[in-house]
């Protein structure tokens, strides 16, 4: 295993200096408050590497987690894909195990070559490996293993690997619904899931994958207590797959910043997915997290209404509509963006600003999803100067 490793790191080391620029010695950071008593965390559960059907080396993926300012990554390589023909060119026969009287490609590999990569970084390896069947029950990640070989089935033997995968203490969840059906918007609940569910093999649903909203399966998620889950499934190297646009990821809130802290959170559903400066998740964290991201830094009257100030600390941009049910003598703003990391002020208008103490405005933040295609409704207060 050391050769392996070492013949391993010095390929990456090449690789990694040619494409990443020089690391500050402080990791980055992704400003998304802490909410409710619980520490954020950002991560990624669904990535691939050469292990799989890809070309990117695992400790690529370990500098992409860093530099991109992620807490934590799972690396969940498919069972029934990999580059073989192109590991054994580089690492000849010491990539394979034996057993039960043959030699088999060691599905821990990829995990153990990340998390080598490590070294002092504060971030997450976690060891996981992609349950890739037909449909149903299709794809499936399996997080938390203490051993990927072990869940390595034949591929008709699929209640065998999820059994073995449960048996592991690992987390479970379904991976891009959507994705098997013509045309595509068709999202199939089977009896497949059915049994997963009751039999304690499905703990959580991707509502994203990659840049893809699933509504069907947010509502699920509500319907079903599955823990919502937003991923890049990423196969090329991370800058081609979100191209300086923010990666989507899987916001979870921890009792504390562990690997049995993520653990913990992901089985507690406290989760919540992010897109397209989109949150998707449950009422509660998306109020907490707008009001905890926001400050109003001053509201002054003028001499037809006030100017309100709002201070936007976090890397989160928020998008507000007018509610209906507002006070008609106030006049304010139809749509809003609240840019990450900036100030923003708000003009409401009166006939006669003297006669107010406190403005309530009524908004929905269209990009906070609590529901299917349904924003957060929020209420502004002011209490002028």
């Amino acid at each position: 295993m050391f050769n392996l490793i070492y013949r391993y790191t010095l390929l990456t080391l090449i690789f990694t200096l040619t494409c990443f620029p020089a690391i500050a010695q402080e990791k980055p950071t992704i400003k998304i408050p802490d909410v409710l008593g619980y520490q954020t965390m950002t991560g990624d559960l669904h990535t691939h590497t050469i292990f799989s059907d890809v070309y990117v080396w695992p400790t690529v993926r370990t500098e992409e987690t860093w530099h991109e300012g992620l807490d934590f990554i799972a690396i969940t390589d498919h069972l029934v894909s990999t580059n073989l023909f192109q590991l054994k060119r580089v690492f000849g026969d010491s990539l394979e195990m034996e057993r039960e009287g043959g030699f088999f490609l060691d599905r821990n590999l990829s995990h153990e070559i990340a998390s080598e990569a490590i070294r002092s970084r504060d971030i997450f390896i976690l060891r996981g490996a992609e349950l890739s069947r037909t449909m149903p029950p299709g794809h499936h990640n399996a997080i938390f293993l203490s051993d990927v070989n072990k869940i390595n089935t034949p591929h008709p033997q699929w209640k065998e690997a999820f059994t073995a995968a449960r048996e592991q203490g690992a987390f479970i969840f379904w991976n891009h619904p959507y994705s098997y059906h013509v045309p595509e918007t068709t999202t199939i609940w089977w009896e497949e899931h059915t049994w997963l569910l009751e039999n304690d093999m499905m703990h959580g649903i991707e509502v994203v994958n990659g840049r893809r909203y699933d509504p069907v399966a947010h509502q699920w998620a509500m319907d079903k207590n599955l823990a919502i889950i937003g991923n890049t499934d990423i196969h090329g190297p991370s800058y081609a797959s979100h191209d300086g646009d923010k990666r989507t990821m899987t916001l979870i809130f921890t009792k504390e910043r562990s690997e049995e802290g993520i653990r913990e959170a992901l089985f507690a559903r406290r989760t919540m997915a992010y897109v397209n400066d989109t949150l998707i998740g449950h009422r509660d964290f998306l109020d907490t997290i707008f009001f905890n991201s926001i400050s109003v830094e001053s509201v002054t009257k003028t001499s037809n209404g006030f100017q309100a100030v709002i201070q936007n600390r976090t890397d989160l941009t928020f998008e507000l509509h007018r509610s209906e049910d507002n006070d008609p003598s106030l006049n304010f703003f139809d749509f809003k963006t609240i840019p990450a990391n900036s100030q923003t002020t708000i003009r409401i208008y009166t006939e006669n600003p003297e006669q107010y103490d406190r403005i309530d405005l009524n908004v929905v933040a269209e990009n906070l999803l609590m529901e299917p295609n349904t924003g957060l409704p929020l209420t502004l207060t002011f209490i002028p100067e």
